[in-house]
This record gives C-alpha cells, sequence and structure tokens, in this order.
C-alpha cells in the first residue's frame, strides 16, 4: 500500500513567546507552538478605537516541532535581534528575519548528537532546555538532559514573569488560571523582607507569560486561547498622604518607577484573544451542520463534519469542524445565460441600491428594496452587456462600463453616457474612487478621473505596442506602506533629519562608490573605537562609541538613503516606545497606483493622477518569490523619468535585467488574464496582488489556488487554456469584498474550485466553498433581508442566482473554520450517536476527597478524615452520568455522561447518572449490538466501560453498562428533552474496563491484559471468548472480523472472531521489540487492501500491511470533474487532530502517482531550503524508542511526506520546470496529482 501523508493545518497552542526587536515592525510578539514560529505585531487601530489586537505578520512552519526559543543579539545585526531555536535531540539554529525578503534567514546551524554524550542512556531522552541572559547576549542549552551550562529552576505548576519597569512585583499565573501578583517588600539595604501576593485576574491556563512594552502582558497557552492583556496599575497613597495633599494632588503627583516602597495596585483587562483548538483528545465524525435545504435535496457529495474535545479544566470546549465554506441560501433564482453580477449605488446604511445582470448581448438592471424589481425608468444601458459596475464619489454615482459606453447614475436619474469609440470597443475596466481605467481591444487604456463631479479623460499612448495590455488594475493603498518620491525630494530630504529607516539597497548594477566609500569609513571608525580605554567605561558607564553612535548612524542612514529603492514608513521605525504601533488610518493620505500587466508577461505599476512608470518587472507570470525592478529596462524607456519608488513591503527588489525580448512569442500558460491589487487584513493595511494565469491564481503568500474544471495533462498532452473560453471579452474571477457576516474583507475567487482568501488577523487564510459547484460571478449584498450577505452565480447543473449569508458562529479567522462551544469540564470522552443526531460528553470536575479505603477481614471499610481549613487535599476524578443544561460547575470535579443536543447547542435537560466515588470512565462508544426487536437484527447502544480504584489494598474492579437512546414525550417549552437514555444493563465486572467496541453485533472488551468479547440477549451479556494479551489493552477500533488493539508495551495487535467457530483468535502482532508505547489505531482501506495507523507518544505515524507471504509485512514508517471518481471511490481518507491542535490527514495513493511524489520528495530534499536550515529527511524520519537499534523504522518506504511536496505548488514556474525535468516528467503532471489529492481530501 501506498499513501502521503499531508499535516494541513499547523497548530495552534502556544509553548513559547518572547518580546524582540525583529522586521518589520521593530518590536515583535514571537510565539511558537508544534512547528509553527509566528511574528505578532500590536495593532491600535483595529476593529474598534484604541483596542490594541494583535496581528500576524510572518508565519512560518518548520520541518520539526519547536523545543526551545531564545532572543539574543549579534554584532553584525544590531538594529534588529535574532532567535536561538532548538530542536530535538541537541540541535541548534541561529535565525533571524531578512529585510529583503521577509523570510527566516539562517545564519548558524549547531548539532551536538554524540553517543558518548548520552551516557548510557538509550530512551526517554530529554528535550533541550534554552535559556539566555537578560541582557541577550548569549544562550545556553541542555545537551540530553545532562550537560548543562546553566542550572535552570522551574517553579513547579505556574509560570513567572516580571512586571515590566517594575522591580519588586511579579507576574505569577497558576496551573488553575488564576493570576497573582507578588510583590517583594524590602528595606532601605534592598533586602527582602516580605512577599505579598494577591489575586488579580482569571486566564487560561497558562504555559508561558511575556511582559512588553511597559504595561501588557500576554499568556501563551497550550490548554485554552492565549490572551492579550493590558495592565491598569495605580499607585496607592496612605490616609495621612490624602489628609495632607488631597486625593487630587496625590493622583497627580509623579513618582519614580524605581522606587521600591511604592504600593500599588493592578486592574486587567483583556483585548485579544488567539484561539486555540488544542489539545484535540478525541477526533470523531458527526453530521454536518448549517447545510441549507438547497444542498440537502441535490447533494454533489457526502457531508459531514468533524468533532473534537479540545482543551482542558475551565477551557474545556466541543468543537466542531468542515473544510469548506457553506453558505446560508436565503433564496435561489434561475437566470438564464447570466454571466456576471454587480451591485451599485448606495441607500442609507451602506445599503446597496441597484443589482446588473450582464447577459451575453444584454444586461437587466433591478432595483433592491425589500425585493428585486425592475426598474421602471431607463437608467442604465441594458442593450449590451456590463464590463465593469462600480461606485464613484463615495458611493453617491454608480458607474456602469460596457463596451461602448461609460453611464453615470446618481439620484435615480442618469446624469451622464459617455460613448467610445466602437472600433475598439472595451474589453475590461478596473475602478477605485475616483479613477476609473479601461483597457480597449487594441491593447491600449484610457484613464478617467472623476473629481469634484467633473470628468477628465486621458487616453494614454504607451510604448510597447508589440505586446498589448492584457490585465490592468487600480490600488488606492490606505496602509502607507507604499510611498512615492523623486530625486528632488530624496535630494532634500538628504539635507534635513529624515524619518525614515532604510531598509532594502537598490540593484548590483547601481554606482557602488557610495556603498565602499561607507564600508571604508565604517572600518575606520571601528578601529579607532577599539582602541578606547576600557576605564572609561567601567567608571562611567558610556563610552565614546556609545555617544558617537547616533551621529554616525545618522551619517550611514544618509548615505545609504542615496541608494535606497525600499524603506520602512515612520510609523514603523518611529513608535518602537510609544503606545502607536501602528499609524491611524486617518493620519495617512491614500496613494493611487495603476498595475497592468502586458501581453508577455511583464507587470508595469504607474503611480497616479501624474501616471509616471514607478516599477516594471519582467517576466511577471513566472512567479518569483520576489519581485525585482528591471533598472536597465527602466533607463532604456523614454517615458520614464528619472524617479525612484519607496515601498516598505517586502515583496519588491531589484535585479539584473532578464535578456528576454518583448517580441517573443508568447505562449498561452504565460499570458496573465487577470490583476487584482486590493488591502486586506486590518484597516485594509496588507496590500496583496493576485494574478490569473495558467489557469492558476498566485499570490505567493505562499497561496495557490488551481481554478480548472479538467486536469492540466489530457489524453493528447496539455490542455488548452480554460481561460481561452472567453478572451474576447474579459470575465472577472478574482472578486475582493468588503464586510461580509463578521469577515471584514477578503477576496473570492471564482471557477471550477471556488474559494475565499482571508487576512483578518494577518495570517493567510484559504477556504474552498466547492459545495455548490463552479462559480462564475460573485457580489457583495447588503440588504435589510440579508445583512453583509452575497451574491453568486452557479453553473452546473443549471444557471441559478443564490442570495446567501456566512453563518456568524464559524470561526473563519482559521486554518479550520470551526466552530467552538465551551463546555467548561475537562471531557473525558465523547461520542455521536448517528441515529438521533445527539452528542455525548463524559465530562469531570475536581473533587476534594476526605475518604481512605482499607481492608478489615477481607471486606472493604471507608473511613473519612477531617482536616483542618488550610490543609490541602488530595482531588480525585468522580464520573457521573448527566443530562442536563449547560451550566458551570466549579466547586467539584465531577465525571459525568452528558446528552449534547445539536438543536439548540445546549445539554439535554434534567437527567442524571451518578457514577460511584472513586469510579473512572475509561471508555465510552456508540456499539451495534445484535437484538431480536429490529428487522436488520442489530441495534444501537451506548456503552461505557469504567474502572474503580479504591487504592493499592483493594483490587481494581470496574463496571459495564449498556443503555438504550428513547425517546418520550418533551416536557413544556423544552423539546429537546424528548430523548432520555434508559439503563439497560449495568453489572461489575472481574477488572477494570479499559476499552471497548463492536465487532460484527458482538461487544468486544478490554479488561487489562485480556480482550473478552459478549453477545448481548434477553438484556444480558453472555460470554462468548477471551484471549490473552501482554499488559494493559487501553484502545481497540473494529472492522467487520477484525479488530485493533493497542497494548501499552507490546504496541499494536490485529485479532479476528470467527462467529461459526466461536472463536477469537490473534492474527499478527507488531514484532518490533522496542515499539514506542502506542496512542490509537485506525484501519485504512484502498480497494482490496487492508492497512493498519499506528500513532505513539514520539509522535509517530506507522502503517502496517498484513501480508504473510512478505517479511517486511511487519511494520513501516508512516467528487469533482477535476477527479477520476471511479478510482477514488474505494479509497479512504484517514484524518487525525495532535495535542497542539494542527491536523493532517493519511490517504493511500497510485503506485505511478507515488513514484512521482517520491522522486520529487527525494529532490525537493537536496534543492529547496527549509526554514532554521533543518534537513527533511531527517527532521522528518520515525524516531525509534531507544537509539543506536537495528530498526529501519526512518525509512519511509512506502510513504510520502506532503508537508514536503505540497511545497512544491508554491514554487516559481522555472523552479517547477526545472525540477520536473531532473525527474522525467511534466510540471503539470506533478500538479494535477498533488491538486487532486488536496481536493479529494477536503470536500467536506
Amino acid at each position: 500500500m501506498y499513501s502521503i501523508l499531508h499535516e494541513t493545518d499547523d497548530a495552534t497552542s502556544v509553548n513559547f513567546c518572547l518580546w524582540g526587536k525583529f522586521p518589520p515592525s521593530i518590536n515583535c510578539l514571537v510565539t511558537s507552538g508544534g512547528k509553527t514560529l509566528r511574528f505578532f505585531r500590536l495593532n491600535n487601530c483595529g476593529n474598534s478605537i484604541n483596542c490594541h489586537q494583535l496581528e500576524c505578520l510572518l508565519s512560518f512552519t518548520m520541518m520539526a516541532p519547536i523545543r526551545g526559543m531564545a532572543v539574543i543579539s549579534l554584532e553584525d545585526y544590531p538594529d534588529f535581534d535574532a532567535l536561538a531555536l532548538t530542536f530535538d535531540d541537541a540541535k541548534l539554529s541561529i535565525v533571524n528575519i531578512n529585510p529583503s525578503t521577509m523570510s527566516l534567514n539562517t545564519l548558524s546551524l549547531h548539532s551536538i548528537e554524540d553517543e558518548l554524550l548520552r551516557e548510557g542512556y538509550s530512551k526517554d531522552i530529554h528535550h533541550p532546555v534554552l535559556c539566555a541572559d537578560p541582557e541577550s547576549r548569549c544562550c545556553v542549552f541542555t545537551v540530553y538532559g545532562f550537560w548543562k551550562a546553566v542550572q535552570h529552576r522551574v517553579l513547579e505548576g505556574c509560570a513567572v514573569e516580571r512586571v515590566s519597569n517594575i522591580p519588586n512585583d511579579v507576574f505569577v499565573a497558576l496551573a488553575n488560571g488564576d493570576l497573582y501578583i507578588l510583590s517583594l517588600k524590602t528595606d532601605q539595604a534592598n533586602v527582602v523582607r516580605n512577599m505579598q501576593l494577591t489575586k488579580a485576574f482569571e486566564i487560561s491556563i497558562p504555559c508561558v507569560l511575556t511582559s512588553f512594552s511597559t504595561n501588557f502582558l500576554f499568556v501563551g497557552s497550550r490548554l485554552g486561547d492565549s490572551q492579550l492583556l493590558l495592565n491598569h496599575s495605580r499607585i496607592l497613597f496612605n490616609e495621612d498622604d490624602i489628609f495632607l495633599y488631597g486625593d487630587d494632588f496625590c493622583k497627580s503627583f509623579l513618582i519614580e518607577e524605581n522606587l521600591r516602597q511604592i504600593v500599588r495596585t493592578y486592574k486587567f483587562e483583556l483585548l485579544d484573544i488567539l484561539p486555540n483548538v488544542g489539545p484535540c483528545k478525541w477526533l470523531r465524525v458527526c453530521n454536518a451542520t448549517y447545510i441549507s435545504d438547497a444542498f440537502r435535496k441535490n447533494a454533489r457529495d457526502v457531508y459531514f463534519d468533524m468533532m473534537s474535545a479540545s482543551g482542558h479544566g475551565k477551557d474545556s470546549s466541543l468543537c466542531l469542524y468542515h473544510r469548506t465554506v457553506r453558505p446560508q441560501i436565503i433564496t435561489s433564482t434561475f437566470l438564464d445565460e447570466a454571466q456576471q453580477i454587480w451591485t451599485i449605488g448606495r441607500y442609507y446604511g451602506d445599503m446597496h441600491k441597484y443589482l446588473l445582470i450582464s447577459r451575453e448581448r444584454s444586461t437587466v438592471a433591478l432595483e433592491l428594496h425589500n425585493d428585486m424589481v425592475e426598474l421602471d425608468i431607463p437608467l442604465f444601458c441594458t442593450n449590451e452587456s456590463t464590463l465593469m459596475a462600480g461606485d464613484l464619489a463615495e458611493g453617491n454615482v454608480a458607474v456602469q462600463i460596457t463596451p461602448t459606453s461609460i453611464v453615470l447614475v446618481a439620484n435615480d436619474q442618469q446624469i451622464d453616457c459617455i460613448s467610445i469609440d466602437s472600433s475598439f470597443p472595451v474589453l475590461s475596466a478596473s475602478l477605485n474612487d475616483p479613477y476609473l481605467a479601461l483597457l480597449t481591444l487594441n491593447g491600449r487604456f484610457s484613464f478617467i478621473n472623476c473629481l469634484q463631479n467633473q470628468i477628465f479623460i486621458l487616453n494614454s499612448m504607451l510604448k510597447h505596442e508589440k505586446s498589448p495590455i492584457t490585465a490592468i488594475s487600480l490600488y488606492k493603498d490606505c496602509s502607507g506602506l507604499i510611498q512615492y518620491s523623486d530625486n528632488k525630494n530624496i535630494e532634500m530630504e538628504e539635507s534635513s533629519p529624515t524619518n525614515e529607516k532604510p531598509l532594502f539597497p537598490r540593484s548590483d548594477s547601481l554606482d557602488c562608490s557610495l556603498i565602499k566609500n561607507e564600508m571604508d569609513e565604517d572600518l575606520a571608525t571601528k578601529e579607532q573605537f577599539n582602541g578606547e580605554d576600557d576605564i572609561d567605561a567601567f567608571l562611567y558607564g558610556v563610552t565614546e562609541k556609545e555617544r558617537n553612535k547616533p551621529q554616525h548612524q545618522h551619517e550611514s542612514q544618509k548615505h545609504q538613503q542615496k541608494i535606497s529603492w525600499l524603506t520602512i514608513s515612520n510609523e514603523l521605525s518611529n513608535n518602537a516606545n510609544t503606545e502607536e504601533f501602528v499609524e491611524r488610518p486617518s493620519k495617512i493620505v491614500p496613494n493611487f497606483w495603476l498595475f497592468f500587466a502586458r501581453e508577455n508577461g511583464n507587470l508595469y505599476i504607474y503611480n497616479l493622477p501624474n501616471l509616471q512608470l514607478v516599477y516594471m518587472v519582467k517576466k511577471f507570470c513566472q512567479a518569483h518569490d520576489v519581485l525585482y525592478d528591471d533598472v536597465q529596462s527602466a533607463i532604456d524607456d523614454e517615458h520614464r523619468p528619472s524617479q525612484q519608488s519607496f515601498m516598505s513591503t517586502p515583496i519588491i527588489l531589484p535585479q539584473p535585467a532578464e535578456s528576454l525580448s518583448s517580441d517573443t512569442i508568447v505562449k498561452p500558460e504565460e499570458k496573465i488574464f487577470e490583476l487584482q491589487v486590493c488591502g486586506l487584513g486590518m484597516n485594509c493595511g496588507r496590500p496583496i496582488l493576485s494574478a490569473l494565469f495558467d489557469d492558476m491564481v498566485i499570490k505567493r503568500l505562499p497561496c495557490t489556488v488551481v481554478i480548472r474544471e479538467n486536469r492540466f495533462l489530457g489524453p493528447n498532452g496539455r490542455a488548452p487554456v480554460e481561460a481561452h473560453e472567453a478572451e474576447d471579452r474579459h470575465r472577472q474571477r478574482i472578486f475582493p469584498f468588503g464586510p461580509l457576516s463578521n469577515l471584514s474583507n477578503g477576496i473570492f475567487i471564482a471557477g471550477a474550485y471556488p474559494s475565499i482568501l482571508l487576512l483578518k488577523r494577518g495570517e493567510v487564510r484559504l477556504h474552498p466553498m466547492t459545495i455548490d459547484g463552479q462559480i462564475t460571478a460573485f457580489a457583495s449584498f447588503n440588504n435589510a433581508n440579508c445583512n453583509n450577505g452575497f451574491l453568486y452565480l452557479t453553473k452546473k447543473p443549471e444557471n441559478m442566482m443564490r442570495v446567501a449569508s456566512l453563518n456568524s458562529d464559524i470561526d473563519y479567522d482559521c486554518s479550520y473554520p470551526h466552530r467552538k462551544i465551551p463546555i467548561e469540564q475537562t471531557i473525558s470522552q465523547v461520542v455521536f450517536m448517528l441515529q438521533s443526531d445527539l452528542i455525548l460528553l463524559v465530562t469531570s470536575e475536581k473533587k476534594s476527597n476526605k475518604t481512605v479505603c482499607t481492608i478489615v477481614n477481607e471486606e472493604k471499610q471507608v473511613e473519612t478524615h477531617d482536616r483542618e481549613q488550610n490543609f490541602i487535599l488530595p482531588s480525585i476524578d468522580s464520573y457521573k452520568l448527566r443530562v442536563s443544561n449547560l451550566l458551570v460547575w466549579k466547586s467539584i470535579k465531577i465525571n459525568k455522561i452528558q446528552l449534547f443536543s445539536t438543536e439548540d447547542w445546549k445539554f439535554v435537560p434534567n437527567y442524571e447518572f451518578q457514577l460511584d466515588e472513586f469510579e473512572v470512565a475509561t471508555a465510552c462508544e456508540e456499539v451495534l449490538l445484535t437484538s431480536e426487536s429490529t428487522v436488520s437484527g442489530v441495534k444501537n447502544y451506548l456503552a461505557l466501560g469504567t474502572a474503580i480504584n479504591y487504592g493499592e489494598e483493594v483490587y481494581v474492579r470496574g463496571r459495564v453498562v449498556l443503555f438504550e437512546l428513547i425517546e418520550v414525550v418533551p416536557e413544556e417549552g423544552m423539546p429537546t428533552t424528548r430523548h432520555k437514555l434508559k439503563t439497560i444493563y449495568d453489572k461489575e465486572q472481574k477488572g477494570p474496563v479499559t476499552s471497548l467496541c463492536s465487532i460484527n453485533g458482538f461487544l468486544l472488551t478490554g479488561m487489562g491484559q485480556k480482550i473478552f468479547i459478549w453477545q448481548f440477549r434477553d438484556n444480558q451479556l453472555h460470554g462468548v471468548s477471551f484471549l490473552d494479551m501482554h499488559f494493559y489493552v487501553h484502545h481497540m477500533v473494529a472492522f467487520r472480523d477484525f479488530a485493533l488493539a493497542c497494548d501499552l508495551y507490546r504496541s499494536l495487535s490485529l485479532i479476528r472472531y470467527q462467529e461459526e467457530f466461536k472463536a477469537l483468535s490473534l492474527v499478527s502482532r507488531d514484532l518490533r521489540p522496542t515499539a514506542p508505547i502506542p496512542m490509537t489505531s485506525q484501519f485504512i482501506i484502498d480497494h482490496k487492501q487492508l492497512g493498519f495507523m499506528l500513532t505513539d507518544e514520539l509522535a509517530n505515524i506507522t502503517l502496517f500491511n498484513y501480508l504473510p507471504e512478505m517479511k517486511e509485512s511487519i511494520g513501516g514508517h508512516v467528487s469533482e470533474c477535476f477527479i477520476d471518481s471511479e478510482h477514488q471511490r474505494g479509497i479512504q481518507t484517514c484524518y487525525f487532530a495532535t495535542l497542539d491542535g494542527s491536523f493532517g490527514f493519511i490517504k493511500p495513493i497510485f503506485e505511478k502517482v507515488f513514484r512521482r511524489l517520491h522522486m520529487l520528495q527525494q529532490m525537493m530534499n537536496i534543492y529547496v531550503p527549509q526554514p532554521a536550515g533543518l534537513n527533511p529527511r531527517g527532521s522528518r524520519a520515525g524516531r525509534p524508542q531507544k537509539t543506536g537499534t537495528n530498526q529501519q523504522i526512518s525509512a519511509a518506504k512506502n510513504i510520502i511526506d506532503g508537508l514536503l511536496v505540497m511545497q512544491y505548488m508554491n514554487l516559481s514556474s522555472q523552479e517547477k520546470t526545472d525540477l520536473a525535468k531532473k525527474l522525467g516528467t511534466s510540471k503539470y503532471q506533478i500538479i494535477d496529482d498533488l491538486t487532486e489529492l488536496i481536493r479529494t481530501a477536503s470536500h467536506y
């Protein structure tokens, strides 16, 4: 069996967090969880005024989990900090952010892996512990847990962080989520005489704490949501001071922060959270939620949800996931021949006024109020199709662009109609108030400026007429990141103090004398400073070098500014020590830019309204990671005067000109059909450039979407580019949108695989919306009947226009759209009951224990011991089966089973099943057992297995309880009470019930080291057979006659029950002598092949086949039109979730696909660099329990690493082609393979 393992979603937990200086925002909060490293900045201009939010600027996925992190300073990089990252065993990487490309730059690698340092230990290797000194000058990490440079103490059960700028106060966060302030009382000699602990706030269960910027505190959590807190501290004055000087004077009195006798009070405010869905303890499949009736009638596929029990304690929750976006359909209308739709004009409250529906040779204009009705007065042109529509004058003027006219409508009347030469009709248009750009048939464009109710038409006559324009886009920059300046302004800035810090050098083709002079000057200055007397620094604390440093840096900036093309704006460099982390939108003057692409694949950027060329990128269609300005072509172009463009965005960098002629014959796959530039994220402050060519939407984030309906390779080779179908008339496929339900903005990508791209918090989120098939058009729609909704056109099976909205309960600002339901109790088990559409939860709470069980004369006696109030009692888990309302239990820890209804997302009221004291629910499943009361001969029951442990002196027992879900007459006003659990079997067993499942109508139970099989008849369980295993069977899963059993110390076993012989036998097992402790197992099916998947405590995923004739069978390592549905029908995809909140899948693949991807994986191991310099082959290999063994667990012969090969989709076109040639195949063949894998695993 050949398969692929792909980790689709990054971790959401936070294991480490730090504060340091990193580009592009100077001061950044750095977090790491699992394999993911993220850089955040504080955005004080978020959804509300003066509300600070965390905005993710950069995110990187490593090839191995990060085990430690520290901020350090390097002499070679004085302006920014560096990060030290540790990985398993003894690996250390020093990295920083490359300001030129905004990528993770690996500075040095250190590996201290030596068998001699293990001191004979072959297993249970400790993770490295990394520490840095307070000044961030050096770092020390442990090697194998024994070799240490610094002794590091950890306060058990809590996290500690010093309060910023307050030396005597310390934050202390306990394991239960209570935040305390520890105040140290000192005397005049600075000796601690007393300590005061005061509770200040309730937070998530913490893992790490970081305080920064005077009054901010970040709480990183692995068990709940991470939180950003604002600390309001106040100085307390005694009564004598207030009596003598007055309260107002005391409040206004300034006291230095370094005084140690000041008494303060703290008040915390929750500003923002980073959602976390980890740890995922259970992953179940349940019925799909939020499915409109329009999709249920003619379902294109089987829709379902994933369900997990997440968090712990008070941070526990029930999470429901679905990969695709499911719109809530309000109404649907059949529209024959409809091609495009637009909503334009504005009523009060920002509601849309008109709807234009474009057909092949006509346009339908509707008025939007309570209903959609045709206009009584002909305001728009309806005798030809519409190419573009939008708003000018802040929504007061509606604009319609047709091939031969421009119609302007305001105040319910047509104010102007501008005719266009019919010899060269308009092909496409781009509108951004107050500008309008038109692209005509002859490859030229006209530029229109609508300013102060006056319209100016400028016909542009640009060069390069041999290569016509193919796509245009107008962009209004409200972020302040893109700035424009000519040479005169630069010369003026050189003679005055600058507010901008240069970051990027110009290309190598420029004069480098300035750089050489600057380097010589730096060298001379450095030699002068090296001779300084160290006694001065010791006596006075400030050396001559430090006193002259600001002036020296200013001179360096002046020289760099002469050659700088890209700079950091003022808000990024000068706000490091203020509360204004991001410049407010009201202070930013918007800039306008014109982007267009020619048929030769070049990209041009003009500033507006001067229409001056400021940037040109050759062969933009190659989709390079970094876009380069062609300096040589800029010199030769007489229409481009001497000027410079200042952009602090990291997507543009200079490079030497390519030796490609503009007269080169352009291939269809290199033609750029559409450009779209828009601002996403908070305050639209993240400019995004999207381009459509070769039937792929490229964004380089990395983010690539294949919108084709059919494969790239057909029976006769490369299939035609599907975008050529509408070559004679542009049809928009990339649709930016504004407010949409709980989303502020985003991009909708139409086509055969429609998707939505979001950047709400800064991280890229791409969600497919394939539930309705191919979508041809999209438009925002705000109406009294549909608040912040949208319209879209479908293509198959019939042309429908749907009015839809998004469910506000779903969180789309995450890699996995989900709904998180707080439970506030630890969830031990979760079961979905299919027939009744109910969710059963086994929850628990802490309970103080005062009883002790002893044996007297072979009888159990329970003694109660009363203790004083301050005595700390031990806590136990007490379980209860309960069906009740969604309440908050806080006093004790009671384990209970509860029914959860998906109708109102609350617990079913008025039912409770109490488990005994000292009893623990160990297993809970919905089982299918034989029954004579049904026609099918089987019936669904709920089976519960428990273990009762009173102590060492009492033999451990257990119970098996069977419940039947029945329907009764509901109580008045409580419709969900129609469901009740009826106990039909409850009996104590001779041992603890550690696992259970059903197999062919029989109940299979694991009791310690034994497995029993039972037949349910006459409301009794009758023993049929048993099987002795090894030590402790803690997990079982069945498929037909087979079952997988996980033993705590003997890995995985395959057992089989033969009903005709009443025999339960061991078929095969994992023969590895030192296999890690197993966690869970599952079957995986590939047509006639049956495989077994196993996960263990070392995070290995192992895939087994049962092939008795083959020696190596004992183990190994770990309905779209695009998809061949006949071959995919017999293939099962296995999904998994992890403790750090990440997700992935394992899927069988065909041998031919495996051969191609396996060779691609080998090539990418060599040619594609990875973050932090990790080697994918070594980082992704399985980790054996013991080192130095002869196990070949790391040789992944039959499984593909999806995390590595999926990076192929984000390479440039040339890199894809080069790698494919080395493999002897085509890049389109590889893209087809990867696209099919993505689509088949994300259809739900």
